[in-house]
């Protein structure tokens, strides 16, 4: 029996956020913004992994991801390795790097929270515990998994 196999085109210039946990690349994408885009962008989910089972992988050409942009996707996905690509070689790679406070483009989901009223940034500090990553609100308190914090984009597209 023959296994085929379907190779995924390398980009000349640009990122690949490699090992992100599977199912959370749309996720992903969806914290860095980048559709609808004119760049080539290859998102794989659920795919095989040499070192965990199943990770999900992400392409965007011509973008070089931030260093904000990689703390960002270091809290959703903690052993997320980043690769910046130039004429087709990665010039250089990172691993995720977890922030001790983040804020940006996350939001606190507590209807109670002070945040939720007033024009306030939020605030969250950042915590592991047993590989699992824990956003703490610094205004009421409230404990979030990386997997239900809420993103602004997902209260922007549930508004709409």
């Amino acid at each position: 029996m023959t296994t085929k196999t379907l190779s995924v085109s390398a980009i000349a210039n640009g990122s690949v956020i490699d090992h992100v946990l599977p199912g959370l690349g749309l996720r992903v994408m969806q914290l860095l913004n980048v559709s609808p885009s004119p760049c080539q962008i290859t998102l794989g989910v659920n795919l095989k992994s040499q070192s965990y089972r199943q990770k999900d992988l992400i392409k965007i050409e011509d973008k070089e991801l931030s260093d904000k942009e990689r703390s960002y996707i270091s809290v959703l996905s903690p052993r997320a390795t980043f690769s910046i690509i130039q004429n087709y070689e990665v010039i250089q790679k990172y691993r995720a790097n977890i922030p001790p406070m983040v804020s940006g483009p996350f939001i606190c989901l507590n209807p109670s929270c002070i945040t939720q009223t007033e024009q306030t940034a939020h605030l969250f500090s950042t915590k592991v515990v047993h590989r699992q990553i824990g956003l703490t609100c610094q205004y009421c308190e409230k404990t979030y998994s990386e997997k239900n914090i809420g993103l602004i984009y997902d209260s922007l597209s549930q508004s709409v």
